[in-house]
């Protein structure tokens, strides 16, 4: 556990909310939640268990409900092609992005969905904007590092304006290099209208 160094060395910079994450990981399970204790009816020994914490980001507290979602996610795919989509922030405006983490996440999510719903009116592509689309942030990348980035799982298709099926290529749903090149020009056009672009690199 190296949260008590993480805080020592980002503590005065982080909101409120992750320091009591932080803290309440730290604690779960541990007794500082409180204790339950059972007594068997055999042999009347007693077991004592320690209360976890409940927080909906602990890796303790929340795997059977993370197994209960996605058993539930799995029930509504549909009978078709999906993909796999990642879209990341700049490395310049991630030092901005998390002083900012309200303002900047909402706009990741909404420009990622602009310039994908851009690309997927393409005949190219798929020919309609009415696409589906299920997308997850992820705020940290496997080394730890801040690195906030969506994963998007796409159903291979969109509806057509007379709710008919079409479907995307097998290979491909929309070309990455001009959907990255339009997501970057988005956000950053976002992060400029809410003031916070000259804050960052203007080469970024």
């Amino acid at each position: 556990m190296y949260g008590p160094q993480y805080m020592a060395l980002y503590g005065d910079r982080m909101p409120q909310s992750h320091r009591k994450t932080i803290r309440d990981i730290m604690k779960c399970r541990n007794g500082a939640f409180g204790t339950m204790v059972y007594e068997c009816s055999e042999c009347r020994n007693l077991h004592f268990i320690h209360c976890c914490c409940g927080n909906r980001h602990c890796p303790n507290c929340q795997q059977s409900k993370a197994d209960q979602w996605l058993n539930q996610q799995l029930k509504k795919l549909l009978p078709t092609h999906y993909f796999l989509l990642t879209i990341t922030l700049p490395q310049g405006l991630r030092d901005i992005v998390r002083s900012h983490q309200k303002l900047s996440y909402g706009a990741l999510f909404s420009c990622a969905n602009e310039a994908l719903k851009k690309l997927a009116r393409d005949t190219r592509f798929v020919g309609s904007d009415r696409i589906g689309y299920m997308a997850a942030l992820h705020t940290w990348g496997a080394m730890l590092q801040y690195h906030p980035h969506l994963h998007l799982i796409i159903p291979g298709g969109a509806l057509s304006d007379k709710d008919q099926w079409l479907p995307s290529r097998q290979d491909l749903f929309v070309h990455t290099k001009p959907l990255e090149n339009i997501f970057k020009a988005k956000f950053k056009d976002a992060m400029k209208k809410a003031g916070l672009l000259d804050k960052t690199d203007p080469a970024v």
